[in-house]
């Protein structure tokens, strides 16, 4: 089984982007409860372009993080597995929230 990396041993720009990452999602955090308190409401279609964008970003953070595992060609199963789940079920989520800004979804 292969040891955990410690903090140091990490790839930082991975950590400055999911940083980066998390900062944006914050303002556009901000930037919807600015509407909220302005006009009154949110747009339902706004919310939803929102949290599709930063699911997106996350998605594709994921992807970036498993493209690297992958070119690095390590023997990691259960990380690659994590991964490809965590992306599959962020794909699902996406295109559920987009059906539902169609009007296809329930």
């Amino acid at each position: 089984m292969p040891r955990m990396l410690m903090l140091k041993e990490t790839n930082r720009a991975f950590i400055m982007r999911c940083v980066e990452a998390y900062a944006c999602a914050i303002v556009l955090v901000t930037i919807m409860l600015g509407i909220y308190i302005n006009k009154g409401s949110i747009v339902l279609a706004v919310y939803r372009s929102v949290t599709v964008a930063v699911i997106g970003t996350e998605t594709l953070g994921y992807a970036w993080a498993l493209g690297s595992l992958v070119k690095a060609n390590e023997q990691l199963g259960h990380t690659r597995i994590y991964y490809q789940s965590s992306i599959v079920a962020r794909v699902f989520i996406i295109v559920a929230l987009i059906m539902r800004f169609t009007g296809e979804g329930l």
